[in-house]
């Protein structure tokens, strides 16, 4: 939960994306993380429709399922492929 020491009164005005921004900033990390949470579990209760796939990301996928059918042995299983994400974060 985020929690905010000042009261309503003091919070700053925010209207911008930019001045949203900068008010998420100056909360701590753990906070930082919290609201991104939170607005992900928003975003993914909401309509599919309120964000349709892109065009871009449907080609890529084509392109990729594609380069998949044509060789499925380049392809890696999830366990590898986290294994070597988090080697590569040590």
């Amino acid at each position: 939960m985020i929690a905010i020491a000042r009261s309503p009164s003091k919070l700053p005005d925010v209207t911008t994306l930019g001045e949203i921004e900068s008010a998420v900033e100056q909360l701590p990390a753990s906070e930082q993380e919290q609201l991104l949470v939170r607005l992900a579990a928003k975003l993914a209760a909401g309509d599919r429709h309120t964000f349709p796939v892109r065009d871009a990301h449907l080609q890529l996928l084509e392109e990729r399922f594609a380069a998949f059918r044509d060789d499925p042995r380049q392809a890696s299983m999830w366990e590898d492929v986290k294994r070597r994400f988090e080697a590569s974060r040590r």
